[in-house]
């Protein structure tokens, strides 16, 4: 290409053309961390520990006052 020696050539169209293959698989790979973010947040979610003050079910499912 333009006279350059091969492997120069390889360089600047292999470095170019691996960050473009490793940005898509990037943005595909990535496509629903905000949705999952979303669901592990939110208030009882998958990941919402169930700490020594979390109630195992409603107010009234353990028969005296949950404070």
């Amino acid at each position: 290409m333009f006279g350059l020696p091969a492997v120069t050539t390889a360089v600047l169209i292999g470095i170019p053309l691996f960050w473009v293959l490793y940005t898509i698989g990037f943005l595909v790979v990535s496509r629903n961390w905000a949705r999952e973010d979303a669901d592990t947040d939110a208030p009882g979610g998958p990941s919402a520990p169930a700490g020594p003050g979390t109630p195992a079910g409603p107010a009234g499912a353990t028969g005296g006052d949950v404070r």
